[in-house]
């Protein structure tokens, strides 16, 4: 076939269309998934591990809202901190999310952004420096599934 034949040269588009079906059929599989495991201990499991996997991190704390959607509380992690009085407030933990006018952090979540927290660019009174304290980290990536 000749180089400038249409067919030898792919649409850049041709590969765009090619993920986006994969994301897609994901995305069903996921759904079919989540409505399929009805224990939710499990579906968190499940949650970690794929965390795990596909961002490629060595801890993930997943953090839920509450059936009044006011706060946000501990549901599981991969990782048990060193210190079991340190665990014990990890898994007690309790954001509140409703009224959080001045803190940054906590809005970004609410806006469904991403943040990446550093103990050093931070006040260790904000729920970030708190948060980094408790588990014994000078940074954490976060990222709302809210």
């Amino acid at each position: 076939m000749p180089e400038n034949h249409p067919d030898s040269n792919p649409s850049p588009y041709a590969s765009l269309s090619a993920q986006l079906e994969q994301v897609t059929a994901l995305n069903t599989v996921l759904s079919r998934l989540v409505a399929a495991v009805l224990d939710f201990d499990i579906f968190l499991k499940e949650m970690v591990a794929a965390t795990l996997s596909y961002v490629h991190c060595d801890r993930v704390i997943l953090l839920l809202v509450d059936d009044q959607e006011t706060q946000l509380r501990f549901g599981l992690s991969n990782y048990r901190l060193p210190s079991p009085e340190r665990q014990a407030h990890l898994e007690a933990l309790r954001l509140a999310i409703y009224n959080a006018d001045n803190d940054t952090l906590v809005n970004s979540w609410l806006a469904g952004n991403a943040v990446m927290v550093q103990v050093d660019l931070i006040s260790p009174l904000s729920t970030g420096g708190w948060l980094a304290q408790l588990i014994q980290s000078a940074a954490f990536f976060s990222v709302p599934f809210i």
